[in-house]
């Protein structure tokens, strides 16, 4: 549907909707995206991830998808496209954590992990926009302080599911990586 040459331009703004137009066209032909659907079968969910592995190990993403007998194939993209997703209703989780070089906290999350803001408050707004949630690992909604980085428990989760399914990627997520 919003397939194009040159790409789209995607416009988020709080309490107001997300809009998409084609590149090229002038912002006229901004049209405002409906709120899709919250996913209600996580055995059917499409997952996001970093393609750089150092920004999400795509392993992780496969062992919880395996908790819920879910072989759809994940998006790996890198930039706020994958957060743009979620606005046009082509995505329903984005799990992020960045890998760690020291083998013995691969199995652990740090409480004080730090995120570059500009890397998550834009799509941060599309997935509320939409109708979803984005939380660090402990279910806690993100806060962006006045600041260029701000801490997350573990790593980020954001989500078009309906709330309990959320919670439960999340239940899943803490049982493979318990919080230090």
């Amino acid at each position: 549907l919003y397939q194009c040459e040159r790409g789209l331009l995607m416009v988020s703004m709080a309490s107001v909707g997300n809009f998409v137009c084609r590149i090229g066209h002038d912002f006229e032909s901004l049209r405002r995206l409906p709120k899709p659907a919250l996913q209600t079968d996580l055995s059917k969910a499409i997952f996001t991830g970093a393609v750089v592995s150092s920004h999400t190990n795509p392993l992780e993403i496969d062992a919880i998808k395996a908790n819920f007998d879910n072989h759809v194939p994940v998006i790996r993209m890198d930039s706020q496209c994958k957060y743009g997703l979620f606005a046009l209703d082509s995505a329903h989780v984005y799990y992020r954590r960045h890998a760690s070089k020291d083998s013995s906290a691969r199995k652990r999350w740090n409480c004080d992990y730090i995120e570059a803001i500009w890397d998550n408050a834009p799509g941060y707004l599309f997935v509320k926009e939409a109708g979803g949630q984005v939380t660090d690992f402990a279910g806690n909604d993100l806060r962006f302080p006045p600041s260029k980085h701000f801490k997350v428990v573990g790593g980020i989760l954001a989500s078009l599911l309906v709330p309990e399914l959320h919670e439960k990627v999340i239940k899943i997520v803490q049982e493979r990586n318990p919080i230090e």
